[in-house]
């Protein structure tokens, strides 16, 4: 969907992201920390429900060391603390979640690249375009909870990923009440 700019109500593109978020959440409650979210790894059935997909580099929260995660996942969806080898928790999976929304939403790269040196340094060092200018039609406060999830310092993301889902939900509601907003019929967000 990202690949192909296909057209889609960002009503849809937030119930997706909220279920994302739920399915991360559901993994880390059992203590799952799955490392490698990116578009590729997701999945929209049939039924239009989105499904994390590849737990194969997943790992029990607590039981990872420092330097043993450098550079495992897939590096333009990597959280800062994973590509300098630092001990990984929940928030890291959430910077992820933030990626892939910035994706979803502007149909660009958050953190392009062609090289593995350039993408770790942007992540590292560099904010992405901001999604204002991306996309200016897009409702302030969701621009607002994409850039908290992309924080450098995991601190100051979101506690976890269900506080990102409840903010989501709770942006998509005041959407779908907002005069003119038809959720059968939203507008389709395509850069």
């Amino acid at each position: 969907i990202i690949r192909r700019k296909a057209p889609v109500a960002l009503a849809e593109k937030l119930r997706w992201i909220e279920e994302l978020c739920a399915g991360a959440s559901y993994a880390h409650r059992g203590g799952v920390l799955h490392r490698d979210i990116k578009p590729t790894n997701l999945m929209v059935n049939r039924a239009g429900q989105l499904k994390i997909l590849d737990f194969g580099i997943a790992r029990m929260m607590g039981t990872l060391s420092p330097k043993a995660t450098a550079l495992v996942g897939t590096p333009g969806y990597m959280a800062p603390e994973q590509i300098l080898g630092e001990s990984l928790d929940h928030r890291a999976d959430l910077f992820s979640i933030g990626v892939v929304c910035y994706e979803l939403l502007a149909y660009t790269e958050a953190f392009p690249g062609e090289t593995l040196p350039t993408i770790t340094h942007r992540i590292l060092t560099q904010e992405p375009v901001p999604l204002r200018e991306r996309v200016p039609e897009l409702h302030p406060e969701l621009i607002g909870l994409v850039e908290r999830s992309l924080r450098k310092n995991p601190a100051d993301r979101f506690e976890d990923v269900e506080s990102l889902r409840v903010a989501i939900s709770r942006v998509r509601r005041q959407l779908e009440h907002d005069a003119g907003w038809d959720a059968a019929n939203a507008p389709t967000v395509i850069v």
